[in-house]
């Protein structure tokens, strides 16, 4: 079952004479890990905003679970979008949590807090404000409050930016759990293909707006998307 189908999705902003996104098209079925990769600039975040209904597009067309995005509210209710933080700062750990479930009529979840913030690392901070957090734990509050509510579907935008190696690896280690226990698919972009290495079943290559779509089974598809993403990092 295709759980996210793109078709010719372009996007082109007003101030610009150019497409940040051009005929993009691809489909996730359900349980896929689909790596988006490409250089800063490419297009990466203007095609997860597009599919978060942050951008309107230009023209082509968004279905998740076969209805049209932009048909209807609450299409993505169940969809968990980290694109960039969203929180508050003079508020505790917990607070937050709490305050995005009311925000989004989900006070049930709020069982889920606890059992999150273990899986996050964060357990022992639930009374703590997050104003003095370093950046990789600011990035584990961001991911507790994506998580909560247990979203059939994630969008992850350069989850690993400023993170140093162990906190890259403690990150992809928390996905790994996540997406064996609760079958969700997810998209998930980085400027580092090793990065995504071992959480993607699928990856697609995204150059100056257009998209190279690679099946991990094709292992020749998949090394020429290494070397492109390698050649891209030495220009």
């Amino acid at each position: 079952m295709k759980t996210l189908e793109v078709t010719n999705l372009s996007k082109k902003f007003k101030s610009n004479d150019f497409y940040s996104l051009e005929n993009a098209s691809f489909y996730m079925e359900s349980g896929d890990v689909l790596g988006l990769v490409g250089r800063n600039g490419a297009g990466k975040s203007t095609l997860l905003k597009c599919i978060a209904k942050s951008y309107n597009p230009t023209s082509g067309q968004i279905l998740y679970k076969g209805k049209d995005i932009y048909s209807g509210d609450n299409i993505l209710s169940d969809m968990g979008i980290m694109i960039s933080p969203f929180f508050y700062s003079y508020m505790t750990v917990k607070e937050n949590l709490e305050l995005y479930l009311d925000i989004h009529n989900k006070k049930e979840y709020k069982r889920n807090i606890d059992d999150i913030l273990n899986l996050v690392d964060l357990y022992g901070k639930k009374n703590n404000k997050p104003e003095n957090f370093s950046f990789g734990m600011k990035q584990r509050l961001t991911l507790a409050m994506t998580l909560v509510d247990e979203p059939d579907f994630l969008i992850m935008d350069e989850p690993f930016v400023g993170l140093d190696p162990y906190g890259v690896q403690e990150l992809i280690d928390i996905l790994n759990k996540w997406v064996k226990e609760k079958n969700v698919s997810m998209i998930i972009s980085s400027h580092q293909l090793n990065e995504l290495e071992s959480i993607c079943n699928r990856y697609i290559m995204i150059d100056h707006g257009h998209l190279k779509c690679v099946d991990l089974k094709d292992e020749e598809a998949l090394e020429d998307l290494f070397r492109e993403q390698r050649r891209n990092k030495n220009d």
